[in-house]
């Protein structure tokens, strides 16, 4: 039964991981051009962006067929994952409605 759930779950993520990325990337875009928020706001579809761009670069490595040399994407993820946690955390700070 363990076996089959961790199955389950891995197809859910799957299936739900994508989306959610890419309502990440375009929402916030989404929400700036049509003036619902403010400009910094944009700065959530930028960490999703850099967050979307590394997990790629993982992913690929863990199919055998890496984009980048697997030693540069593991030394540049440190910086990328800072990055992410940087611009979503300044674009849900900076970009609230006053």
């Amino acid at each position: 039964m363990g076996i089959v759930a961790v199955a389950v779950v891995r197809q859910a993520v799957m299936a739900f991981h994508p989306v959610a990325g890419l309502l990440l990337l375009i929402l916030p875009t989404y929400a700036v051009v049509k003036k619902i928020t403010p400009p910094l706001f944009v700065l959530v579809s930028i960490g999703a962006l850099l967050i979307g761009v590394g997990g790629v670069a993982l992913a690929t490595i863990a199919a055998g067929r890496p984009l980048l040399p697997p030693e540069l994407v593991l030394s540049i993820l440190p910086a990328v994952l800072l990055g992410t946690a940087v611009f979503l955390a300044g674009g849900a700070l900076l970009g609230r409605k006053k």
